[in-house]
């Protein structure tokens, strides 16, 4: 019974507060206008077009996209459409049984890396040799978002990088010395 008036007192002054709403106040200052010019597209690849070495295949996709800008300051963002209608990003590791003994038989990665105008989606498996099944065509999905026009240079994400290995998987995969 002593807490029926203490409900009481708390539900008008409840009703109280609400009705000491004073008038709006001003109207804050614009903000900055946000990115609008997102690209996304979708795309696969077949084991012709990937090229290939001692277990790691690389594909090139052109993207004019991926300008100068969007490699120092903007995002580019990679994921592959895998289990029923479900995007995976990148990077994303399966593995295979092929003798149903219940132990992992190979181990795939897949990644990727970019630099302008281009990505690269890169098939590293646990054997010395990538088979053509061991490519996976996709459906990709690319997301390129292009930095801010107020971005400044001293911006800390400048001094993030594309895919630190990516040049040392070209070199293997194409013989190149590094």
């Amino acid at each position: 019974m002593r807490k029926l008036p203490l409900l009481i007192a708390l539900s008008l002054l409840a009703v109280t507060c609400d009705s000491l709403k004073g008038p709006a106040g001003p109207e804050g200052p614009a903000g900055d206008d946000g990115v609008a010019n997102i690209h996304t597209e979708t795309f696969s690849i077949n084991s012709a077009n990937t090229e290939s070495d001692q277990g790691i295949g690389l594909n090139q996709i052109d993207v004019p996209e991926v300008t100068p800008a969007v490699v120092n300051d903007g995002v580019v963002k990679v994921e592959i459409e895998a289990i029923d209608n479900g995007w995976f990003g990148l990077p994303w590791t399966f593995s295979s049984d092929y003798d149903d003994n219940l132990e992992v038989d190979e181990t795939i990665e897949l990644n990727y890396g970019y630099d302008e105008g281009h990505i690269y989606i890169a098939h590293i498996s646990s054997y010395s040799l990538l088979l053509e099944s061991d490519i996976q065509e996709g459906p990709y999905k690319l997301t390129v978002i292009p930095p801010s026009e107020s971005n400044d240079s001293d911006n800390t994400n400048s001094k993030i990088k594309p895919l630190s290995n990516i040049g040392s998987i070209k070199a293997k995969v194409y013989g190149a010395e590094k």
